[in-house]
C-alpha cells in the first residue's frame, strides 16, 4: 500500500470484535504517516453511545465532522490542522473524557494481577492452588451485548444489568483500589487449566465493581482451548496482543486432567476505576445466548491454577491517575 495514503480507523468500544481490526490496520499501516485512530464509546456503526454514564441515547461526538474534516485536509487540500494533532483519540468510558496519544497502546506501563485460591487478585504470587469449577452451558450475557447489534437487535442498553458472580460464572476481584486507574488497551489473561474434556470454550469477563456491590461490565475475552496454540506475528495483521491464525494445523486437542496455560487478550477498552473501587475477573465455560455450546454433549469439570506452580495472572495495561 502506498505510504502516502492517507488512513482513518474508527470504531467503537462495544463494536462487537471489530475494534480489533481498527487497531490492526493503524499498527500495520505503520509507515503511512497521515494515519489516525479514532475509538469512541460506540456500537457497531456508532449507532449508540454505549457508555452506561452517558447523558443521551444519541453519539455526542460529532463523527461525522471528524470525517469531513479528514477528507477536508487530504481530499480538499485544505488545512484542517490534523498535521499538528496525535494520530490516536479514544473514549476514556466512566470518566467520559477523550484522550490523545501518540501511540498505540495508550498505557504507560502495566498492572498484573494474580489469581489465588481464596479467588482474590492480589499483586504478588500466592501458594499454589487449585480452584474447581464446573462449566454450565445454561450460562449466558442476555440479548443486550455487544453481539446483538451484529444480529441486527435493537439494542439501546448494553449490560445493564450485569451481576458479579452470577451463576454459573466464578469471580476474583482485588481488593479495594487506593487510587483511580485507567485501563487503556487490551488486557491480557493467562488461564492455567486442566479440564475432564478434550476441549474448553473458556469466557473471561473484566468487571468494575463498586463499593455498594454494583457491577459494571466493562470487557470481555474468549478462547477455544483446542486453538491455545500461538502462531508467528503477521507483517500484514500486526498487533499488540499474542497472536493466533486458528489454523488447522495449529489445533490440538486439550490432554484431560492436566494444566495447560491459555494465553489470549481481552478485547481492547479504555475505562477508569475510581478509587475504592474493585476489578472483577469472572469466568464461564458458555455463553448459551451468543456462541454455541461446546464441547459436545457434557460440560467440562475444571480445575484453575493459582499460585507459584500454575500463575493464572489478569496483565492491565494502565494510565496511572492521580489521587
Amino acid at each position: 500500500m502506498r505510504e502516502d495514503l492517507a488512513i482513518l480507523s474508527i470504531s467503537g468500544w462495544m463494536d462487537g470484535a471489530y475494534c480489533n481490526g481498527s487497531i490492526s490496520r493503524f499498527l500495520t499501516m505503520n509507515k503511512n504517516k497521515n494515519r489516525y485512530l479514532l475509538v469512541g464509546p460506540w456500537d457497531h456503526g456508532a449507532r449508540v453511545n454505549v457508555s452506561p454514564f452517558r447523558d443521551s441515547a444519541a453519539p455526542e461526538f460529532p463523527l461525522l465532522g471528524a470525517i469531513l474534516r479528514f477528507f477536508d485536509e487530504h481530499l480538499s487540500g485544505r488545512d484542517a490542522g490534523l498535521s499538528s494533532e496525535a494520530s490516536v483519540h479514544l473514549h476514556v468510558m466512566r470518566a467520559e473524557c477523550w484522550q490523545a496519544s501518540a501511540q498505540w497502546p495508550p498505557s504507560t506501563e502495566n498492572f498484573t494481577f494474580y489469581f489465588a485460591g481464596d479467588k482474590s487478585l492480589a499483586p504478588a504470587i500466592s501458594e499454589t492452588a487449585k480452584i474447581s469449577y464446573q462449566a454450565d452451558y445454561a450460562t449466558g450475557t442476555g440479548q443486550n451485548t455487544r453481539y446483538g447489534r451484529l444480529q441486527v437487535r435493537n439494542v439501546q442498553h448494553y449490560y445493564g444489568d450485569w451481576q458479579p458472580g452470577a451463576p454459573g460464572r466464578l469471580l476474583f476481584r482485588t481488593a479495594p483500589l487506593e487510587q483511580d486507574l485507567t485501563i487503556s488497551g487490551h488486557p491480557l489473561i493467562s488461564l492455567h487449566l486442566a479440564t475432564d474434556q478434550l476441549d474448553a470454550c473458556v469466557f473471561i469477563y473484566l468487571e468494575d465493581i463498586e463499593p455498594d456491590g454494583t457491577a459494571r461490565y466493562i470487557t470481555e475475552g474468549m478462547l477455544r482451548g483446542l486453538h491455545r496454540n500461538l502462531s508467528q506475528p503477521s507483517e500484514t495483521y500486526v498487533t499488540a496482543w499474542p497472536s493466533r491464525e486458528f489454523m488447522r494445523r495449529d489445533a490440538q486437542p486439550m490432554p484431560r486432567n492436566k494444566m495447560v496455560e491459555l494465553r489470549f487478550p481481552l478485547l481492547p477498552v479504555s475505562w477508569r476505576l475510581p478509587k475504592g473501587h474493585r476489578i472483577g475477573v469472572s469466568i464461564a465455560g458458555a455463553d448459551r445466548d451468543n456462541f454455541a455450546l461446546w464441547p459436545y454433549g457434557r460440560p467440562g469439570r475444571w480445575q484453575i491454577g493459582a499460585g507459584n506452580d500454575h500463575p493464572s495472572n489478569l496483565v492491565l495495561p494502565v494510565i496511572r491517575e492521580s489521587s
